[in-house]
Protein backbone atom coordinates (compact mmCIF):
# COMPACT_ATOMS: atom_id res chain seq x y z
CA UNK A 1 0.00 0.00 0.00
CA UNK A 2 3.10 1.99 0.81
CA UNK A 3 4.20 1.96 -3.12
CA UNK A 4 1.13 3.61 -4.12
CA UNK A 5 0.96 6.36 -1.90
CA UNK A 6 2.78 8.95 -3.92
CA UNK A 7 1.29 7.97 -7.29
CA UNK A 8 -1.98 8.87 -5.29
CA UNK A 9 -0.73 11.30 -4.07
CA UNK A 10 0.68 12.66 -7.45
CA UNK A 11 -2.89 12.19 -9.37
CA UNK A 12 -4.65 14.18 -6.28
CA UNK A 13 -2.47 17.39 -6.62
CA UNK A 14 -2.17 17.03 -10.80
CA UNK A 15 -6.07 15.96 -11.05
CA UNK A 16 -7.54 12.76 -13.09
CA UNK A 17 -8.32 14.77 -16.20
CA UNK A 18 -7.85 11.67 -17.91
CA UNK A 19 -9.95 12.74 -21.23
CA UNK A 20 -9.33 15.25 -24.12
CA UNK A 21 -7.15 18.29 -23.69
CA UNK A 22 -6.94 21.54 -23.25
CA UNK A 23 -6.55 23.79 -25.95
CA UNK A 24 -9.06 21.64 -28.36
CA UNK A 25 -12.07 23.74 -27.44
CA UNK A 26 -12.09 25.11 -30.96
CA UNK A 27 -11.71 22.16 -32.57
CA UNK A 28 -14.42 20.93 -30.82
CA UNK A 29 -16.67 24.08 -31.86
CA UNK A 30 -15.92 23.77 -35.01
CA UNK A 31 -16.90 19.89 -34.84
CA UNK A 32 -20.01 20.88 -33.41
CA UNK A 33 -20.61 23.83 -36.34
CA UNK A 34 -19.80 21.26 -38.80
CA UNK A 35 -21.81 18.53 -37.45
CA UNK A 36 -24.99 20.88 -37.26
CA UNK A 37 -23.91 22.11 -41.29
CA UNK A 38 -24.33 18.70 -42.26
CA UNK A 39 -27.59 18.26 -40.24
CA UNK A 40 -29.08 20.97 -42.03
CA UNK A 41 -28.37 19.91 -45.59
CA UNK A 42 -29.62 16.21 -44.08
CA UNK A 43 -32.72 18.39 -43.53
CA UNK A 44 -32.66 19.69 -46.79
CA UNK A 45 -32.76 16.36 -48.84
CA UNK A 46 -34.94 14.62 -45.94
CA UNK A 47 -38.08 17.18 -46.88
CA UNK A 48 -37.42 16.30 -50.76
CA UNK A 49 -38.03 13.05 -49.66
CA UNK A 50 -40.91 13.50 -48.41
CA UNK A 51 -42.94 15.37 -50.85
CA UNK A 52 -41.59 12.47 -52.78
CA UNK A 53 -43.53 10.11 -50.81
CA UNK A 54 -46.43 11.85 -50.19
CA UNK A 55 -46.77 12.13 -53.74
CA UNK A 56 -46.49 8.05 -53.48
CA UNK A 57 -48.59 7.40 -50.56
CA UNK A 58 -51.29 9.78 -52.24
CA UNK A 59 -51.41 6.45 -54.91
CA UNK A 60 -51.52 3.82 -52.25
CA UNK A 61 -53.41 3.74 -48.90
CA UNK A 62 -50.31 1.28 -47.13
CA UNK A 63 -47.91 3.95 -47.55
CA UNK A 64 -49.96 6.48 -45.88
CA UNK A 65 -49.10 5.95 -42.30
CA UNK A 66 -45.30 5.74 -43.16
CA UNK A 67 -45.57 8.91 -44.93
CA UNK A 68 -47.28 10.70 -41.76
CA UNK A 69 -44.22 9.25 -39.62
CA UNK A 70 -41.78 10.76 -42.02
CA UNK A 71 -43.22 13.90 -41.71
CA UNK A 72 -43.55 13.60 -37.93
CA UNK A 73 -39.22 12.74 -38.26
CA UNK A 74 -39.11 15.60 -40.36
CA UNK A 75 -40.37 18.13 -37.93
CA UNK A 76 -38.57 16.59 -34.83
CA UNK A 77 -35.50 16.98 -37.08
CA UNK A 78 -36.21 20.52 -37.59
CA UNK A 79 -36.81 21.15 -33.90
CA UNK A 80 -33.36 19.72 -33.31
CA UNK A 81 -31.51 21.56 -35.83
CA UNK A 82 -32.77 24.72 -34.66
CA UNK A 83 -31.65 23.31 -30.80
CA UNK A 84 -28.39 22.59 -32.34
CA UNK A 85 -27.95 25.98 -34.08
CA UNK A 86 -29.16 27.28 -30.93
CA UNK A 87 -25.68 25.89 -28.64
CA UNK A 88 -23.36 26.40 -31.52
CA UNK A 89 -23.80 30.35 -31.11
CA UNK A 90 -24.10 30.03 -27.35
CA UNK A 91 -20.84 28.31 -27.14
CA UNK A 92 -18.80 30.24 -29.72
CA UNK A 93 -16.07 31.43 -28.42
CA UNK A 94 -16.41 29.44 -25.10
CA UNK A 95 -13.00 28.06 -23.30
CA UNK A 96 -15.33 25.83 -21.58
CA UNK A 97 -13.73 22.00 -22.62
CA UNK A 98 -16.38 20.09 -20.50
CA UNK A 99 -19.14 21.82 -21.67
CA UNK A 100 -18.35 22.03 -25.61
CA UNK A 101 -17.99 18.22 -25.23
CA UNK A 102 -21.21 17.67 -23.66
CA UNK A 103 -23.19 19.62 -26.11
CA UNK A 104 -21.21 18.09 -29.07
CA UNK A 105 -21.53 14.40 -27.39
CA UNK A 106 -25.65 15.33 -27.48
CA UNK A 107 -25.72 16.97 -30.72
CA UNK A 108 -24.06 14.15 -32.12
CA UNK A 109 -26.44 11.70 -30.68
CA UNK A 110 -29.57 13.53 -31.50
CA UNK A 111 -28.40 13.14 -34.68
CA UNK A 112 -27.85 9.78 -35.04
CA UNK A 113 -31.15 9.05 -33.50
CA UNK A 114 -32.73 10.76 -36.20
CA UNK A 115 -31.24 8.86 -38.50
CA UNK A 116 -32.22 6.07 -37.03
CA UNK A 117 -35.88 6.91 -37.18
CA UNK A 118 -35.34 8.03 -40.82
CA UNK A 119 -33.99 4.33 -41.50
CA UNK A 120 -36.96 2.87 -39.52
CA UNK A 121 -39.30 4.15 -41.47
CA UNK A 122 -37.67 3.49 -44.81
CA UNK A 123 -37.24 -0.25 -43.88
CA UNK A 124 -41.62 0.42 -43.42
CA UNK A 125 -42.02 1.60 -46.31
CA UNK A 126 -39.52 -1.07 -48.35
CA UNK A 127 -41.68 -3.77 -46.60
CA UNK A 128 -45.20 -2.42 -47.59
CA UNK A 129 -43.66 -2.38 -51.29
CA UNK A 130 -42.39 -5.53 -51.03
CA UNK A 131 -45.63 -6.78 -50.18
CA UNK A 132 -44.46 -7.58 -46.37
CA UNK A 133 -46.05 -6.10 -43.52
CA UNK A 134 -44.26 -2.99 -41.78
CA UNK A 135 -42.46 -3.86 -38.87
CA UNK A 136 -44.12 -3.16 -35.14
CA UNK A 137 -43.20 0.02 -33.75
CA UNK A 138 -42.68 1.92 -30.42
CA UNK A 139 -43.50 4.85 -32.15
CA UNK A 140 -41.08 7.29 -33.51
CA UNK A 141 -39.85 9.48 -30.51
CA UNK A 142 -37.79 7.76 -27.91
CA UNK A 143 -38.96 9.68 -24.33
CA UNK A 144 -34.98 10.56 -24.13
CA UNK A 145 -33.46 13.15 -26.81
CA UNK A 146 -29.87 11.41 -25.76
CA UNK A 147 -30.97 7.51 -25.62
CA UNK A 148 -29.15 6.47 -28.71
CA UNK A 149 -30.61 3.06 -28.38
CA UNK A 150 -34.09 3.00 -27.23
CA UNK A 151 -35.08 -0.45 -24.39
CA UNK A 152 -37.18 -1.58 -27.33
CA UNK A 153 -35.58 -0.62 -30.34
CA UNK A 154 -34.69 -3.20 -32.97
CA UNK A 155 -31.39 -3.43 -34.27
CA UNK A 156 -30.62 -4.04 -37.86
CA UNK A 157 -27.61 -5.55 -38.40
CA UNK A 158 -25.05 -5.04 -41.24
CA UNK A 159 -27.55 -3.31 -43.45
CA UNK A 160 -26.47 0.06 -45.06
CA UNK A 161 -28.38 3.23 -45.20
CA UNK A 162 -31.45 3.09 -47.10
CA UNK A 163 -32.29 5.40 -49.23
CA UNK A 164 -36.55 6.03 -50.56
CA UNK A 165 -35.17 5.31 -53.77
CA UNK A 166 -34.22 1.89 -53.03
CA UNK A 167 -37.30 1.79 -50.64
CA UNK A 168 -39.88 2.08 -53.42
CA UNK A 169 -37.89 -0.22 -55.38
CA UNK A 170 -38.88 -3.64 -55.29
Amino acid sequence: MSRFLPLCLLLLLVGCRTYGGYGTEQETWQQMQTATEQFATDLTQAKAELARLQAVADTSAALQPMAARYERTVALHQERLNHHQTWVEELKGSDNYRALNRTYGAIITEQRLTTKQYQRTLQNVQAVVRGASPVPSDDDISESTYADAPVHYRRVENQGVLTLTEALSQ
